[in-house]
C-alpha cells in the first residue's frame, strides 16, 4: 500500500536508488573520492579485489616493452621443381 499525505498525493522514497560504499585503504592517495566515498564508484573494494582499481590516480602501470623481435605467422616454404 502506498502512503499518501493529507491531500491524497502519493508521498514518494526520497533515498537514493544506490548507497555509496566507503572507501578502501588502497584508496586514500587518489583524488577521485570526497568524503570517505568514491566518486567512481559504487563499491571500490569491488575494483580493488582482482588488482589496482582502472580510474586510480595514484597508480600507474609500466607496460614492458619486448626488445627481442618475434617471427609470427611463417610457413614452410615448398620447393618446386
Amino acid at each position: 500500500m502506498q502512503k499518501r499525505d493529507s491531500e491524497g498525493r502519493i508521498i514518494r522514497n526520497t533515498k537514493p536508488l544506490f548507497e555509496k560504499e566507503p572507501i578502501v585503504d588502497d584508496c586514500l592517495p587518489c583524488i577521485r573520492h570526497d568524503k570517505k566515498v568514491c566518486s567512481a564508484y559504487l563499491s571500490p573494494a569491488q575494483k580493488w579485489r582482482l588488482g589496482d582499481c582502472p580510474l586510480a590516480t595514484h597508480v600507474t602501470v609500466m607496460i614492458k616493452e619486448d626488445s627481442g623481435k618475434k617471427r609470427v605467422g611463417q610457413q614452410k616454404q615448398t620447393i618446386k621443381r
